[in-house]
């Protein structure tokens, strides 16, 4: 106990520098597989406190990526990161320390931001204090900067500490919004030797500051499409029997998809969120593009829901004459934590002096992908564990307004350090 109590006063002294690194990548922030800079921050970071780090094809199976963007965006990321994108051939990385024998303890900290205009009222504090985001339409609103630091934080503590044995293994992992980044670093293989997995996730607004919810529960299955509607273009008033109108096609796919039967056995949502189309208003559209989700409770009425997905496609192209493609960009399934490893973090959480207010269980009201992770440490006999982490804001994620406290990053840095502790067998 001693021990823990010496981590948390450490990481209390860190609360400065964290801040810092929190606030620098608010201010660059970068959607899911352009996290070119993100990862050359960590990278470097990692190299300096002496952990050996795996990057590329090591870590991120490339043959297994969904949803890259258009090379255009990843090179314009290439170009912002500079000298930090320079060995960064895909984004993510994984850095190991070993000291001794012992189990290997896997921690995971998602680096992506969300496609979402920041708000400029000067009462936003990112606004207030200078750090909102730079780059339009893109910024932090799901708490993935605070993740990193968290992340930076405890490896910094883990390496500054000498008396515990094991691995550990910190997995900071690119393109998580959309299900898209863990799925390639499972099949690279960064898991398959992990005893124990653990992740957070910034609380949402019932769970402030001080405050950990020892497990996440009712993830969402999920699957991300995109689909292209191909049509013919005509003229939209002298000819218009000869065109094949695209974006109609999607109009009525839209409404098909959202009038999908729903499941009695458990949660269904359906969302179009993005739909682009045509070139002029007296052209009849003979493109559109399209993307969209649909989510589950569990994985089979997400497999349902799907197919009912397909259907409607189909079924729109076929009524108005137009071909339609679809593409899988990502993919979320369920995953539950161990008890033991809940009674690991009550352990660490109850024997720290910060005075937390520990709750069993929380919904998460969302997909995750690190649910690859979990099912992977699972699937080989060891144990994993998703908890939440009070100290965001009231507005909720993935909005404009959104903010974490920044108090929080201590309590990340120092509960993530405390689990190695614990589960290597130097913390109690």
């Amino acid at each position: 106990m001693e021990h823990l109590k010496e981590i948390a006063r450490r990481s209390e002294g860190k609360l400065a520098g964290l801040t810092e690194i929190r606030r620098s990548l608010h201010r660059h922030p970068e959607a899911g597989w352009t996290e070119f800079r993100t990862t050359g921050m960590v990278v470097n970071r990692l190299r300096e406190l002496g952990y050996r780090v795996e990057t590329g094809k090591d870590c991120v199976h490339p043959d297994a990526v969904r949803g890259w963007p258009e090379e255009a965006v990843v090179s314009e990321s290439r170009v912002a990161a500079g000298d930090l994108a320079r060995d960064i051939e895909i984004p993510g990385a994984v850095g190991i320390l070993e000291r001794g024998d012992g189990p290997t303890v896997a921690l995971r900290f998602d680096m992506d931001a969300t496609e979402v205009s920041e708000s400029t009222d000067s009462a936003h504090q990112p606004v207030a204090q200078g750090f909102a985001s730079g780059k339009a339409a893109v910024m932090h609103a799901c708490g993935h900067d605070a993740h990193v630091a968290i992340g930076l934080g405890a490896a910094e503590l883990l390496a500054e500490d000498p008396d515990w044995r094991g691995r550990v293994k910190l997995l900071f992992q690119p393109a998580e919004e959309g299900g898209r980044g863990a799925h390639p670093m499972v099949e690279a293989g960064v898991v398959d030797d992990a005893d124990y997995f653990a992740c957070l996730h910034m609380g949402g607004p019932t769970l402030p500051l001080g405050e950990v919810a020892l497990e996440a529960t009712h993830f969402l299955s999920s699957v991300k499409m995109e689909a292209r509607f191909r049509g013919v273009a005509s003229h939209a008033g002298g000819a218009p029997e000869r065109g094949r109108n695209a974006l109609l096609a999607a109009c009525q796919a839209t409404l098909a998809l959202h009038s999908l039967p729903r499941n009695g056995q458990g949660a269904t949502f359906v969302n179009v969120g993005v739909l682009n189309a045509g070139t002029g208003t007296n052209v009849v559209p003979s493109g559109a593009h399209m993307k969209y989700e649909v989510r589950g409770g569990t994985d089979e009425i997400c497999e349902l829901m799907e197919e009912g997905a397909r259907r409607c496609l189909e079924g729109a192209a076929t009524l108005q004459g137009v071909e339609v493609d679809t593409e899988i960009t990502g993919r979320t399934i369920g995953a539950k934590s161990d008890g033991e490893m809940k009674d690991h973090l009550a352990w660490v959480a109850g024997s720290s002096p910060v005075d937390f207010r520990v709750h069993d269980a929380r919904p998460l009201g969302g997909g995750e992908d690190a649910t690859y992770f979990m099912r992977r440490v699972q699937e080989r006999g060891g144990k994993s564990l998703y908890f939440l982490l009070g100290g965001s804001t009231p507005t909720g994620h993935h909005t404009s307004t959104f903010d974490v406290d920044e108090r929080a990053l201590a309590h990340g840095a120092m509960l993530m350090a405390g689990m190695v502790l614990r589960l290597t067998g130097s913390g109690a």
